[in-house]
């Protein structure tokens, strides 16, 4: 039996540092491959890591401070997309992760993005999560919450809102 995971789930999305299960003759090749794919995660976040995991409570003191941060993130955000694009905005609402996804009827997501990145918001096209381009997710766009503050989550869901208007 094999067992494999990340931390990036739990600390953070640009977090690329996993571990693994593996049974004892399996080791050796699973590290080989790994070291011929990038030689290794940064030292420093192994080190915070390491921290984390072996001093007792602090990994689950920052999941629990970090869980409360992105669910108010997650309310202001999806609050804000609601009040300002009224029935244009159709999402549900989050339970957990540090993502939107919604879908704007009628938006050309492409042009959106444009008008959006000039008025200094960005977000992901839906587009990018169709695995064989069925065009269904034309109208979908992909916010990320993790690391903004609610004022500035505030501010992009209005710039958001405004790019919409101006299409």
């Amino acid at each position: 039996m094999v067992h494999a995971n990340t931390f990036s789930k739990v600390l953070g999305p640009g977090l690329r540092l996993g571990w693994a299960v593996l049974p004892t003759w399996l080791v050796g090749p699973a590290v080989r491959t790994r070291l011929n794919t990038d030689q290794h995660a940064g030292l420093l976040t192994q080190r915070v890591v390491t921290d984390l995991l072996t001093q007792p409570g602090a990994l689950d003191a920052v999941v629990t401070d970090a869980t409360t941060a992105y669910a108010e993130r997650s309310r202001v955000l999806y609050d804000a997309l609601a009040a300002r694009l009224g029935d244009r905005f159709v999402a549900a609402r989050p339970e957990g992760g540090l993502f939107l996804w919604a879908q704007i009827p009628g938006l050309d997501a492409a042009r959106a993005l444009d008008a959006g990145r000039a008025a200094g918001v960005d977000f992901t096209l839906g587009v990018g999560f169709d695995p064989v381009a069925s065009g269904r997710y034309d109208e979908f766009v992909r916010f990320a919450y993790s690391s903004a503050t609610p004022d500035q989550l505030l501010l992009a869901a209005d710039r958001f809102a405004d790019a919409v208007a101006s299409l």
